[in-house]
């Protein structure tokens, strides 16, 4: 892909600038007479005075107390120079100096020039370069470890003794506790990799074999966190299996590789003192993608899956592995192949069965929902070495099993064989009982079914769900046991480590998946991001696919647990979520969120407009009528909502239809930008329709009365308090015409200001690149005085970071509100960018307050690999334009968030996973660690909690205990001196049965970290011994 560059030292002329907003100040600075200008042409910096504009008069007259200021003086206009930038990245600076140009002018041009030499924005992979003369602050800031991340379509493994469930994201492998639920352990990968895949040794349970997208193999021990060797193989591994060969007593690793085009199933034998494999062998190798493979017989067999083959080979193994030899059939299938699983079964009788080979089963599961189980599948197709009947003389009749109505998630066997468990999208576990033909369901799980393993004994099942969660259920009863949630967001070009996307009938409407993640963070709980989710993400669709949002998901940083989920708008979850024909109902996406500064209120904006496929048969009319109507029928809604401590969720309270309608009255406009009040209980918002709305909650009257709730608390409607109208003319695309048209603009966004007086708004009209910033008065209202010409066009959002206003649209401006200055600016140009709708959708903006910076991330795809998008984080101060910080994201940046209470940056990227920016010494969110360290003993720390387990008294068996004395004492002092019972002072025997739901109600405090008071503890005890 070819690129140009605009050529180093050229300059490029601004357009013209207003002074600046007056309306922030009572007073004002006096503007600079001169700016000073760095232009760095190669190695050299020169300077040149610049010049402003004068104020505007129309600006001038709109001024009222206390707003009013002094009039400003001109200053020259700036020129900008672009450099070429090593990372592809183009950069112009403009940076200014209004004390030393003032005073002095051109005679100190060039002592200035050397002391203060500013570089324009140099990104790189990871680090800034630092100004010349000046130390690099990249050291004073520290970046988290991964937190949550997806969770990888491999299978869960359990333990030998089921204590512990081993998932894997792309960046660890987690080991948690079936018992409690509670992280363990993480075992990391080098940052700059990825995992795709993991698997348990066969000889050593204690080991864990992890594999890499860039070849590594590294074996650990991950019960008591060592790493005990890695080789490197020159290809890229998606899927691992260990397996004692027969006749062998080492273990030999059999990998799923991509080489280019080719796709192989190789055969490793590794050994630890050496980096690379002892001997290699490939037994299958096609040109077309492997999703996934299986290996039984001890290796004598190798099962593989493509779109719509089942290849199966019989290898043939002789004293070195790398002289191993193999030959293949393949089944074909006239549909979509998206999951298979074999069982090995004896296939002998009598003397002849321990001898005698095994049989292999095999059940296919396709993306028309149907299952097909073949019988002793080796046998019939002629694969193994011993004699056989010719596969092409065998027929190969498959017993069909057909209920999902959609494409097969997962398919296992249990481990008797006789069932067949199988799972997809429609939220259902089936269970399939082969002799009697009928099936058992498990209706109404949170999300589609991706994975599901059996447990070693067979009584638990661990259930892979669509929306990030493992769920552990027993098989008995079908019970969940245990649970783990990660981080739900919606995923975007995750690794396609099957290979494997297709299209199936209930495919989503096509838009770009580039969308910026709506999340906010609690203000009164720092460590708590809610973050819209999906309600589920199947692995058998295409990862860029737009998802609707209707749930809020919080979700706890430092705790690295899921803390709560529910639904914000309407959704499918137990209804039949398909149309007549087959296509899937569209559900409503929540586009913002964001909670009160006393964390009481949510608001939401979300947002429905039919598919376009709903409405085709409008297009034998026209285009446009198509257009029309589905605009006609969009939907949006800003909802309020007050947090509930009671039930420990939010409650609707109100919900505005419409809160931007257009001008014709029966069209919904779009919400383009939520916020809320940082001062006080507010939200404001700017539509389609042009307006700025502010709205405000209101006590609910009735009677002359407030309205009370259930808790004797106020009740309140929300309203809007004002309304301002922004223009709506664009300058006229016809440089020879002298009228304006009225245009619909594309996008706008809103700031308040910290002490919550002012709002700015800005909108993007189209053809239009003389946009208007307009500064209004909070409390009432008023249009206090609009500037033009801040920004050019692309409008990406803007902030207030005290009296500074920052602007990032194709540029990144940053204007003084109080001297009406341009402090300086940024041309940002990405040569090998994303094309620039999607690359204005994912330019983020945050403002840190507490330590006066703020930070931007920019979308960029990597020279050295055009399929990798990634994004760069950087941080500036206001009043330097030199960035103090600088890191890639090897991912694409979702969601970039100002921390609370503290200093630094939440940041969400396209893995679901959650990284904290923050500078040197700063104490915000000290994550929680897995409970064992890296190098602890996990079966020792099993082990240890089980005694303290032991020696710890239960409360009941105390109180027991303490009964039975008592009423030993009575009976034995109730007794006369014939050894007769005085039934006066007996009493009955028999035990007060105590069942597990009242020993949860006593214990159950919906905090996990926190008993409740001894006193209360024994209270309940004891009145439930009472007869």
């Amino acid at each position: 892909m070819s690129t140009e560059t605009a050529p180093m030292g050229k300059k490029r002329k601004r357009t013209k600038r207003d002074s600046g907003p007056a309306a922030l100040s009572s007073k004002r600075s006096k503007s600079q007479d001169d700016v000073k200008e760095n232009n760095l042409e190669g190695n050299g910096v020169s300077e040149e005075h610049v010049s402003g504009n004068e104020q505007s008069k129309d600006a001038e007259k709109e001024f009222a107390h206390p707003y009013r200021g002094k009039k400003e003086k001109k200053t020259p206009k700036a020129d900008v120079v672009a450099e070429e930038n090593p990372d592809n990245l183009q950069v112009q600076s403009t940076t200014q100096d209004a004390e030393h140009a003032a005073k002095k002018g051109k005679r100190r041009q060039k002592q200035r020039s050397e002391e203060s030499r500013d570089v324009p924005l140099a990104v790189t992979d990871g680090h800034a370069d630092p100004p010349p003369n000046e130390e690099t602050t990249n050291d004073l800031w520290a970046v988290s470890d991964a937190i949550g991340g997806r969770f990888l379509r491999s299978d869960p493994v359990f333990s030998a003794d089921e204590k512990f469930l081993i998932l894997a994201t792309a960046r660890t492998v987690q080991i948690f506790s079936t018992a409690t639920s509670i992280l363990l352990r993480n075992i990391p990968v080098e940052p700059t990799d990825s995992l795709s895949d993991f698997c348990l040794s066969v000889t050593k349970p204690d080991h864990l074999y992890i594999s890499t997208i860039s070849g590594r193999i590294i074996l650990w021990n991950w019960t008591k966190g060592e790493k005990i060797a890695q080789w490197s193989l020159d290809t890229e591994v998606k899927q691992l299996a260990a397996i004692v060969l027969s006749d062998s007593s080492e273990e030999t690793l059999f990998t799923l590789e991509k080489e280019k085009r080719d796709w192989k199933v190789n055969a490793h034998s590794l050994q630890k003192n050496s980096p690379l494999p002892s001997q290699s062998v490939t037994l299958l190798n096609i040109d077309r993608k492997i999703r996934m493979f299986k290996v039984c017989q001890q290796g004598a067999a190798v099962i593989a899956a493509t779109d719509d083959q089942i290849h199966v080979c019989s290898v043939q193994y002789v004293t070195d592995l790398v002289d191993a030899t193999s030959s293949c059939s393949q089944l074909r299938s006239n549909e979509s192949i998206t999951t298979f699983e074999i069982l090995e079964r004896d296939g002998g009788s009598g003397i002849s069965k321990k001898h005698a080979p095994k049989r292999v089963d095999l059940v296919v599961g396709s993306a028309e929902g149907t299952l097909f189980v073949y019988e002793d599948v080796l046998s019939k197709l002629g694969t193994r070495s011993q004699k056989s009947t010719s596969s092409s003389s065998v027929a190969l009749n498959p017993l069909i099993l057909h209920w999902h109505r959609q494409a097969v998630g997962t398919v296992r066997w249990s481990r008797d064989g006789n069932y067949i468990i199988s799972g997809g999208k429609e939220t259902t576990l089936i269970l399939w009982q082969l002799s009697t033909g009928k099936k058992q369901a498990l209706p109404h799980l949170a999300a589609a079914i991706d994975n599901l393993v059996v447990s070693p004994s067979g009584t638990s099942y661990a259930v892979h769900l669509a929306d990030n969660s493992v769920i552990v259920l027993s098989t008995s009863e079908l019970a969940p046991k245990a649970s783990f949630t990660g981080i739900q967001s919606q995923a975007i070009h995750l690794p396609d480590w099957y290979g494997y996307k297709f299209h199936t009938v209930d495919s989503h409407e096509s838009k770009s998946p580039f969308q910026k993640h709506p999340a906010t963070i609690h203000p009164k709980h720092p460590s708590h991001i809610l973050l819209t989710v999906p309600a589920s993400q199947p692995w058998t669709e295409s990862f860029t696919m737009v998802r609707a949002q209707p749930y809020l998901q919080t979700y706890d940083i430092s705790a690295m647990r899921h803390v709560s989920r529910q639904a914000l708008a309407r959704n499918l979850a137990t209804q039949f979520n398909e149309g007549p024909e087959g296509n899937k109902l569209k559900e409503p996406d929540v586009r913002f969120v964001q909670v009160s500064a006393d964390g009481s209120w949510l608001a939401t904006v979300e947002e429905w407009t039919p598919l376009p496929r709903d409405l085709e048969f409008l297009a034998a009319i026209s285009p446009e009528a198509r257009f029309r109507e589905r605009a006609s029928r969009r939907e949006v809604y800003l909802k309020f909502w007050k947090w509930d401590a009671e039930k420990s969720q939010w409650g609707l309270g109100t919900r505005i239809d419409t809160p931007h309608i257009m001008e014709r009255g029966s069209i919904s406009g779009r919400v383009f930008d939520l916020v809320a009040d940082p001062s006080g209980v507010g939200f404001a918002t700017v539509g389609e329709d042009g307006f700025v709305r502010v709205w405000q909650p209101k006590s609910r009257m009735r009677n002359g009365r407030i309205v009370t709730g259930s808790q004797n608390e106020g009740l309140v409607n929300w309203t809007m308090t004002w309304a301002l109208e922004l223009e709506r003319n664009a300058e006229a695309l016809d440089a020879d015409a002298d009228v304006s048209v009225s245009v619909i603009p594309s996008n706008g966004k809103i700031a308040w200001s910290e002490d919550g007086s002012v709002i700015v708004a800005t909108q993007d009209l189209p053809g239009n690149k003389n946009s208007a910033v307009h500064f209004i008065d909070a409390f009432t209202g008023d249009l206090k005085i609009t500037r033009q010409s801040w920004y050019k066009s692309g409008l990406s959002d803007l902030g207030f970071l005290g009296r500074y206003l920052v602007i990032l649209s194709d540029e990144l401006y940053v204007w003084d509100t109080l001297s009406d200055t341009l402090v300086y600016g940024f041309v940002i140009e990405h040569i090998h960018a994303l094309p620039k709708p999607d690359q204005r959708a994912m330019a983020h903006l945050a403002i840190d307050t507490a330590n006066d910076t703020f930070a931007i991330s920019i979308c960029d795809k990597r020279k050295s690999n055009k399929k990798i998008i990634a994004s760069t984080v950087v941080v500036f101060k206001p009043d330097k334009p030199n960035p103090i910080y600088q890191y890639y994201v090897p991912k694409v940046v979702t969601a970039l968030l100002p921390a609370v209470g503290s200093a630094g940056y939440v940041l969400l990227d396209a893995d679901a996973q959650i990284l904290i920016l923050k500078p040197q010494g700063e104490s915000y969110l000290p994550t929680a660690k897995p409970l064992a360290a890296i190098e602890e003993d996990l079966l020792a720390l099993e082990a240890q909690e089980a005694d303290e387990d032991e020696d710890v008294e239960d409360p009941l068996a105390l109180v027991e205990d303490g009964v039975d004395q008592a009423m030993d004492a009575m009976m034995a002092g109730g007794k006369d001196k014939e050894g007769d019972v005085d039934m006066a002072d007996a009493v009955d025997d028999e035990r007060t049965v105590v069942r597990p739901q009242q020993l949860g109600e006593i214990f159950d405090t919906g905090t996990s970290w926190v008993m409740p008071p001894l006193g209360d503890l024994f209270g309940g005890l004891m009145g439930m011994m009472e007869v």
